[in-house]
Parts: C-alpha cells; sequence; structure tokens
C-alpha cells in the first residue's frame, strides 16, 4: 500500500493501525527501519473507548516517543469526550487532561465524538489556541515522560488506594526550543496531589542550572506564575481522575531580551 501511494506522486497521509506499538521501532533482523519508512502515522495501542484506555495509550507512548521523525508520529488515537448518544465516554476533566497531553506528546488532534453534545467547557478545551501551538511546535519530535510511571493501573482501581498516590502521578514535557520547554503535571490518582519535577526530572529537557530563573506560563488559566528560581517546578493541589496542569516555560535570558 505504501509503494502503491508513492507511485501516484500525489502528497498522501498514509495512517497505519495495528493497535500495536509494533511499527514504530526498527527492527533490524527484518531490514526494517521503523515507523517513518512506512507511513506517516501508526497506531500504538487500544481504541480509546474508556479512560484506562486513553492512559494506556499514554503508557505506550513514553516508550515509543523517541521514533518520531519528520513526517512519522506515533498515533495514541483519538481524543475523546462525549458520544453521538449524550453519554460522556471520560469527563469534561478527563477530556482536558487528554487535550493537553497530546499536545505535548505531537499526537494527532483527531476529535471524536458529539460536537453537539459537547460542554462549553469541552469546545473551549479543544480550541485552545496556547495549546494547539505546543502540539505544532517541533516537527518530527514528540514529547516524553519525565518523571512518574504508568498510569492505566491506577484507571483500573479508580475508585480504591491499591496504588500508592505517588505512583498515580507523572510529569511529561517536550523542548519546543533553545530556551523554551512545555511541561505538563498530571494526576491519574484517586486523591488531591501535589507533583513536583526535581532537577533529575528537568534535566531530561535539558534544562539545567544555567537556564534559570524561569518564566512560567499556565496555558489553561493564562496565568503569568512567579519566576522559578530553583531547579524544581511543582504543580499543587491538582484535582483526582485527571488532574493536571500545563506550564509554558521560558529561559528568563530570553524573556528579558
Amino acid at each position: 500500500m505504501r509503494d502503491a501511494l508513492n507511485s501516484t506522486g500525489r502528497p498522501i497521509v498514509f495512517s497505519l493501525c495495528g493497535w500495536h506499538e509494533w511499527y514504530a521501532p526498527p527492527l533490524p533482523r527484518l531490514n526494517y527501519t521503523g515507523g517513518g519508512s512506512m507511513g506517516n502515522l501508526a497506531r500504538i495501542g487500544p481504541d480509546n473507548d474508556t479512560w484506562e484506555r486513553v492512559l494506556t495509550n499514554a503508557d505506550t507512548m513514553a516508550r515509543v516517543y523517541q521514533y518520531a521523525e519528520l513526517g512519522y508520529y506515533s498515533d495514541p488515537c483519538l481524543l475523546v469526550s462525549v458520544a453521538n448518544n449524550g453519554k460522556h465516554i471520560v469527563s469534561p476533566l478527563q477530556s482536558r487532561a487528554q487535550f493537553s497531553l497530546w499536545c505535548v506528546l505531537s499526537a494527532p488532534l483527531l476529535i471524536s465524538g458529539s460536537i453537539a453534545h459537547m460542554s462549553t467547557y469541552t469546545r473551549d478545551t479543544y480550541s485552545n489556541v496556547r495549546a494547539i501551538a505546543i502540539n505544532q511546535a517541533t516537527p518530527g519530535v514528540q514529547g516524553q515522560r519525565i518523571a512518574g510511571g504508568d498510569m492505566a493501573k491506577c484507571a483500573a482501581h479508580a475508585t480504591s488506594a491499591v496504588f500508592g498516590q505517588s505512583e498515580c502521578t507523572s510529569v511529561w514535557g517536550k523542548r519546543i526550543g533553545p530556551n523554551k520547554w512545555a511541561v505538563m503535571f498530571f494526576n491519574a490518582g484517586v486523591a488531591v496531589a501535589n507533583v513536583s519535577c526535581d532537577a533529575i526530572c528537568l534535566q531530561k529537557l535539558l534544562i539545567t542550572d544555567e537556564s534559570l530563573p524561569l518564566a512560567a506560563h499556565d496555558l489553561w488559566s493564562d496565568d503569568h506564575l512567579p519566576m522559578i528560581r530553583e531547579a524544581r517546578v511543582s504543580a499543587v493541589s491538582l484535582p483526582p481522575h485527571g488532574g493536571h496542569q500545563l506550564l509554558l516555560l521560558t529561559s528568563a535570558s530570553v524573556t528579558s531580551a
């Protein structure tokens, strides 16, 4: 199919789907050099028809983000909110959390569901130009998890404390310029949580002491937060089941220029 599409000489986006991450990495024994040699997008997990599956796809993206290249992206499936029958697939807060994370991941922003049944809150989610700019900022680069572990297990036990709260929080980020970064703090647990990214976490985005101080812009409230002068960034009192904060961090040397 790839060769047939290429033979037309026309620009066509070829989207693959195997409901698995196998398209993304290279496989030398088969002379397969990775997803970019096969198509432009490749689904890496199940359909997003539950919150647990949304988190499952996010967990998988943490393993395959590095295989993105100009013209190829791993695809963690559709943005979900409310179905055609008016029933919520995920909560409005979870829709916004997914959208924020998909923007950091440079994932395709394909809306699934009924626009007619969407709340104003959800429509505002999908039209946030500041978040969309993060999604579009880095051609060929997808964001990564820089703190925390897999989260799908937290959704599977959403009404109990089977897992410690710290096991259900994470931090995701993407470097979008020499002195500019997008960072998302995420709470998938059952209780309100504070989430932090320390010096080791920030280093994964090449944020060092030389980058300080950092100006912080909350991309949902549109507030400009106090200057960050230490190698530690935190989000406080994030609600359970999808609470999050999406920040744009800029080195003060750029801000003051």
